[in-house]
């Protein structure tokens, strides 16, 4: 066994006992970088479904808890991502996960519709999602929180 903790999601939706879990096999694969670096799992199926049923019915809070756990990120960063920041920073988190087109484009619809403000080249963003690959999202969120930490690091001894 690994110190990988599974996804807390996991216990609660329900798969089947012949199927396997893709989360729970990524997760007993070892570590392949020794620094143990920021390691983003595909996400499982059922778990994209919940976060988008949430979505579509136009339930915010539950979507932003559906995409924390998927994201491993707290709600106050993902509500930012969904409904606030540029939509390169939610084309990042979606293509990092593995998560649909179709799924990115829900969200694209649930922020439209939550914050009333039109996204306007819809074709242009699923575009640009599809054209980036998984690895890049991933090398993308690594570097942001490699510089995010150092940042962090350079400010703590001005503290003292």
């Amino acid at each position: 066994m690994t110190d990988v903790e599974p996804d807390d999601l996991q216990s609660e939706i329900e798969t089947p006992a012949d199927e396997e879990n893709p989360d729970e096999q990524a997760s007993k694969e070892p570590e392949k970088n020794p620094d143990k670096e920021l390691r983003i799992a595909p996400t499982h199926p059922a778990t994209e479904k919940a976060l988008v049923n949430a979505a579509k019915s136009g339930k915010v809070v539950e979507t932003v808890q559906f995409f924390a756990k998927i994201t491993k990120l707290d709600e106050v960063m993902i509500e930012h991502c969904v409904f606030k920041a540029h939509v390169p920073a939610l084309i990042v988190l979606c293509k990092a996960h593995s998560l649909a087109p179709s799924t990115f484009t829900t969200l694209l619809q649930l922020r439209e519709n939550h914050t009333g403000t039109s996204i306007r080249d819809t074709v242009g963003l699923l575009r640009r999602y599809e054209g980036m690959t998984t690895e890049t999202a991933q090398r993308i969120i690594r570097f942001s929180d490699k510089r995010r930490a150092r940042a962090a690091g350079e400010q703590e001894p001005d503290a003292l």
